[in-house]
């Protein structure tokens, strides 16, 4: 799978109509810990984008960081598979696309050739089939905006 990063705030703290820098200064970023490959990929690329916020707080867990960002009227960027994980919060949640250069990430399987028999191939279509038919729908529902954040990658074909 492949995923744009997205910005999540606490509903109605952000308007895409006004400005983003001066509206996320005000606003606490509720961050993934640097700790987490996530949380390192975010904040190298606030410091890309030269947007440097005071860090209040961050967690290790998606659950934490959604339910902080709702909870505190504060943002954070996140990715849709992320997103879903925290779905109890879907309702006190907005989702925007980034107001400034993109973030992705891609999520692999991979296995060694000749080990493990068909599981593999097994485990590729599951997660596929999964990803289309539960997950994709349910982030459309929850982020119509930015449908197109989550791309699911066929088993055994290269990233675009």
């Amino acid at each position: 799978v492949h995923e744009h990063f997205v910005l999540v705030a606490a509903k109605g703290c952000y308007l895409e109509s006004q400005d983003w820098r001066s509206q996320l200064a005000l606003l606490p970023l509720i961050q993934y810990s640097e700790n987490m490959p996530i949380g390192q990929l975010v904040i190298t690329h606030l410091k890309r984008i030269k947007f440097d916020v005071p860090r209040r707080c961050s967690f290790e867990t998606t659950r934490a960081v959604i339910a902080t960002v709702a909870k505190t009227g504060g943002w954070t960027l996140a990715t849709p598979l992320s997103i879903l994980d925290a779905n109890r919060f879907r309702e006190e949640i907005d989702v925007f696309p980034l107001p400034f250069a993109g973030l992705s990430r891609s999520v692999f399987l991979i296995n060694r050739l000749d080990e493990l028999g068909t599981l593999p191939e097994m485990l590729a279509n599951t997660f596929q089939r999964l990803l289309q038919d539960e997950l994709q729908p349910e982030f459309e529902k929850t982020a119509p905006n930015v449908a197109n954040a989550l791309e699911i990658i066929s088993p055994g074909s290269s990233q675009k």
